[in-house]
């Protein structure tokens, strides 16, 4: 007969061999009653509390501080949907439920099925953008070409791509933002949190290109600032804006566009190899959000693509300066910064805030919490704690010291975050956390217990709570070393530990037999626990769906859980439903109607609309009575002739002053640097000289200069040297300049001529 592996052991476990104590001990060889005995008759008021001497983190009493602010737009959102704190009930399937229509809770995953969405709808974008070929020339003729596709598909198409890459952007940012309240960047989670970072940069540099690939006024200035950021490498970056000194300068821009296009579909596997390494140290990861949210988040989508289309600026004219336009706050950001002043300042300062942001894992690393360490003469190999840790830190491995179990449990403390949830899960206490013995703390518990009950006179109400609603609803019941505070709760008790996962059902159910009325478990909402899946962990092992279960003894009892965000900590000391049989739960369950749905699905739309609303910003690039002069040359100066190599003893009767004008004529073999004077109705403007790029100046010489001047009529006069002489005039003309309108100096290769155009 083939046996049946429980869905919450791994497959290689025998529930028949591995889920018992080692026969030397022999104890009771299903649910290791002994130990627990032991453990409850030794639960003295003499054992030191074990988290009295936990570390202080450093920032953490901070980040809870700002986490306020987040919890109170959290709670706001549940109390619009109507899955707010009092639909938090006993069943597993409740509690997630309660928080399925909160998009805070599932930012993560929905930045993920926006990235899907904008990779399916960019292959059909590419499809239709290629075609006509590749180049300025073509660029904004495709794209206008897609929106006027049958039936709007093409503009469609565009417009959800558009948005949701936007709506990825924000996603990303507030999954952020919630990782660092929560205080989920330090230890082993490092890696996500580096990880989170650069795919964040990777999609701002892929919205980036994809605006640049439009070829309207917004990629136009899009060029201006990779122009103005290039040319602090005049060697790299005046050649490459020569090609966009003018219209009839982008004939050959094909390969650019060519690379663009590259670079936007490269950037896209990027980020998903970033993704990759985010969740790589997960156990159980989610790629997608609930169901509701892909279908509301489509749907919503494509009736913003309908309603407001996203529509391309005027198209770029290298002939004109760009005028009002709307910018993308979120990939366009920079351009106020960047645009009329130095660019350096600002990317240095942006850099500098990215680095430390990105380093806030070994910024604030601190001492850690203890790590996991497994007694592996009392681990059965059971698998229960591998299959239960949310971050792959426990690995089992085939058994080599002749016991009878196949399986070890191998601990890995460069993977465990200090979560505390193995500890649950293993009844022969073979799991504890360094700074946290298993015995210790379960015989503190009851120690505790028993003293509080003795000391208030009735029996006491005993709280589990995690670190997350110790340091917000639950601070002013916490207790630190055993001690209770608040008169008002003298019959009130509450235990903070690491997470709700970190309790075995024993604990729970001893501690009635030690003197509490009743037991409270209250934890963070289903999809929003700290620790990943603690809360959801134990709530079903109360429930008896998930190992270790609570004894049947105990059903019925007063026993009760309560999935609640930390601030509405107060609201779960309410009377709430036992924890009680299957049957007797589903009477009281909690079940989201339609009316919720559509609160959430109107709520998604108001967010959505919102940031379809900031992506077209108004924005003035330059003022309507300014004009533009520029200047671009690529000139081949005359060769010098050779000097004369002395040897040493003739240097050595040179001068000091001859020897060293002598040097500095072998250095400057080579071409002569072009020198150019720009005079603007007789005003010198600019008097510079270029040298010759190369080792030894073989090269050409680069000049790029812009001069913003009033619209009007102004005489431009450009005097020239390349041979080492005087300055001659090659440019004298007066010319009218229109408001907007852009004039440019260039030099022809060919005729050798300077033209004005």
């Amino acid at each position: 007969m083939l046996k049946r592996t429980p869905k919450d052991l791994l497959a290689q476990a025998d529930p028949e061999k591995d889920c018992v104590p080692p026969p030397v001990l022999e104890e009771d060889e299903e649910e290791h009653e002994a130990e627990w005995q032991a453990v409850s008759a030794q639960g003295t008021a003499g054992v030191e509390w074990p988290w009295s001497a936990r570390p202080r983190i450093g920032g953490r009493a901070g980040l809870a501080q700002i986490e306020k602010i987040a919890l109170g737009v959290e709670s706001l959102v549940n109390r619009l949907i109507g899955a707010d704190a009092e639909t938090q009930r006993v069943a597993p399937a409740t509690q997630h439920a309660a928080s399925l229509l909160n998009p805070l809770y599932h930012t993560g995953t929905i930045a993920v099925f926006l990235l899907i969405v904008v990779a399916v709808t960019g292959l059909y974008l590419t499809v239709f953008y290629i075609a006509p070929g590749m180049g300025t020339n073509v660029a904004y003729e495709s794209v206008s070409a897609i929106d006027r596709h049958l039936l709007w598909i093409g503009r469609i198409v565009r417009g959800v791509h558009r948005y949701a890459s936007g709506a990825a952007a924000v996603a990303t940012l507030f999954h952020a933002i919630r990782t660092l309240f929560q205080d989920r960047f330090r230890g082993a989670r490092w890696l996500a949190w580096l990880t989170g970072m650069l795919l964040l940069a990777a999609m701002w540099f892929e919205g980036l290109t994809g605006y640049w690939l439009v070829w309207d006024q917004r990629a136009q200035l899009i060029l201006e600032t990779v122009i103005r950021a290039m040319t602090t490498f005049p060697s790299v970056g005046i050649p490459f804006a020569l090609n966009f000194l003018t219209n009839q300068s982008t004939d050959q821009t094909w390969l650019l566009f060519l690379l663009l296009l590259f670079a936007h579909i490269a950037l896209f596997t990027v980020i998903g190899l970033f993704y990759w390494f985010h969740v790589l140290r997960l156990s159980r990861a989610k790629f997608l959000p609930p169901r509701y949210f892909m279908i509301a988040l489509g749907a919503i989508l494509v009736v913003a693509s309908v309603i407001v289309p996203a529509a391309s600026a005027l198209k770029a004219d290298l002939g004109r300066l760009p005028g009002s336009l709307t910018i993308d706050p979120f990939f366009l950001f920079y351009l106020p910064a960047t645009l009329r002043a130095n660019p350096a300042f600002f990317w240095s300062a942006t850099s500098i805030a990215f680095g430390l942001v990105t380093a806030i894992p070994w910024i604030f690393q601190g001492k850690q919490p203890g790590k996991v360490v497994i007694d592996k003469n009392i681990c059965t190999g059971c698998t229960k704690c591998a299959e239960d840790c949310p971050y792959n830190a426990i690995a089992m491995v085939p058994r080599t010291d002749g016991k009878p179990h196949k399986l070890i449990a191998m601990e890995n403390p460069s993977l465990c975050v200090s979560c505390g949830i193995c500890v649950g899960s293993c009844d022969g206490m073979a799991v504890s956390l360094t700074d946290l013995p298993a015995t210790s703390y379960y015989q503190s518990v009851l120690a505790r217990v028993r003293a509080a009950s003795s000391a208030a006179g009735v029996p006491v109400k005993v709280v589990f709570t995690c670190e997350r609603h110790g340091a917000h609803g639950a601070a002013k019941w916490r207790v630190t070393g055993g001690e209770w505070r608040d008169a008002r709760h003298a019959s009130l008790v509450t235990f903070t530990i690491p997470c709700v996962g970190v309790l075995h059902p024993n604990v729970v159910g001893q501690t009635l037999d030690a003197g509490a009325a009743e037991v409270l478990v209250v934890g963070c909402p289903g999809d929003d626990c700290a620790q990943r899946e603690g809360n959801l962990w134990i709530d079903a092992r109360l429930n008896r769906t998930r190992l270790p279960r609570l004894k049947k003894q105990y059903v019925g009892a007063a026993i009760r859980t309560a999935l609640v965000p930390p601030n509405e900590f107060a609201r779960a000391l309410n009377p709430q439903p036992l924890i009680s049989d299957r049957n007797a739960q589903q009477q009281e369950v909690f079940t989201l109607k339609p009316a919720h749905f559509i609160r959430g699905g109107i709520l998604l739309a108001l967010f959505l609309a919102f940031q379809v609303a900031i992506t077209d910003v108004n924005y003035q690039p330059y003022s309507p009575s300014e004009s533009l002069l520029q200047l671009g040359i690529r000139n081949d100066g005359q060769l010098r002739d050779q000097t004369k190599v002395l040897t040493g003893p003739e240097l050595a009767q040179l001068t000091h002053d001859e020897q060293v004008k002598y040097l500095e004529e072998q250095q400057a073999e080579g071409r002569f640097p072009i020198r150019l004077r720009l005079e603007v109705d007789g005003k010198v403007v600019l008097d510079n000289s270029y040298r010759a790029l190369g080792f030894r100046q073989e090269g050409s010489s680069f000049a790029y200069e812009k001069l913003i001047l009033p619209p009007g009529e102004h005489t431009v006069r450009l005097s020239a040297d390349d041979a080492g002489g005087d300055l001659k005039p090659v440019i004298d003309r007066t010319t009218h300049f229109a408001p907007g309108q852009i004039h440019a100096i260039t030099f022809d290769q060919v005729t050798k001529t300077f033209n004005l155009k």
